[in-house]
């Protein structure tokens, strides 16, 4: 890939970092008191993650490095929709299994291939 392409990269994740921070304080209102601490941590986890991938896409030496952890990333997703499809006793059979068929067909193969090579050029 190219070094523009990495450049756009890590301006995007900055720029969705920023997104992230905007949009916190509104979504912080809506929440109850129990859950007001959850909510900041999980902020500052994935504004840090954005942050993370900003400051790594512009560093050539650790793109190997940042695609395998958005690819870690990716796998504890896929995991936790899996999870959430199961759990979620108001889908119908169909939603279900296309839900299912999309992140174990296309997100997950992908995601793995990533934690594994750390390169996009062999697809």
């Amino acid at each position: 890939m190219s070094r523009t392409f990495w450049k756009v990269l890590g301006v995007l994740s900055l720029l969705a970092g920023i997104s992230l921070l905007m949009q916190s304080p509104g979504v912080f209102a809506t929440r109850s008191p129990d859950k007001q601490l959850e909510f900041i941590i999980g902020t500052a986890a994935l504004v840090g993650l954005c942050g993370l991938f900003a400051i790594a896409c512009w560093f050539p030496q650790s793109h190997k490095f940042t695609l395998r952890v958005i690819g870690l990333f990716g796998v504890v997703a896929c995991l936790f929709s899996i999870y959430d499809i199961f759990r979620d006793r108001h889908l119908n059979w169909v939603a279900m299994f296309s839900r299912l068929a999309l992140i174990v067909g296309l997100w997950l193969p992908g995601s793995l291939y990533l934690v594994k090579k750390g390169n996009m050029t062999d697809l």
